[in-house]
């Protein structure tokens, strides 16, 4: 029986071998010369069980470290980009400031220019212009 309870395990050392091994060992004497055997190999399961628990553990906690850090990042890569837009818009609004003085500034000179035009006396006699 033990043999079978060995073979069992090696063939899946998991949480279904170790059900499948329990259902053998309880058929196993407890006065039998095998005992010590027998125990050796349930702590080897317990060991084995716990060990892969704890790391099932470790890479759930992991997993949730990697998210969170993605998570993290994520919002400093969106704050970075909202800060670099918001310096992009300042210079596109200094920009259209600096082109809307520029244009007012064309424009002054056009009207002044023409208002001098218009103040201007013709130094021509009309009258006899032919």
């Amino acid at each position: 029986m033990l043999k079978v309870a060995k073979t069992a395990w090696a063939a899946s050392p998991n949480q279904d071998g170790a059900r499948e091994v329990s259902q053998v060992i309880v058929n196993i004497n407890p006065m039998a010369s095998c005992q010590k055997q027998v125990e050796e190999l349930i702590q080897s399961i317990e060991e084995k069980l716990k060990s892969d628990q704890e790391a099932e553990w470790k890479l759930k906690l992991k997993q949730y470290e990697d998210q969170v850090a993605l998570e993290k990042e994520k919002m400093r890569l969106a704050e970075e980009k909202s800060k670099r837009d918001a310096s992009l818009q300042e210079q596109q609004s200094q920009r259209n400031h600096e082109l809307d003085k520029l244009r007012i500034g064309a424009y002054q000179e056009i009207a002044v220019a023409y208002a001098k035009s218009l103040n201007q006396v013709n130094g021509y006699n009309n009258i006899n212009w032919k």
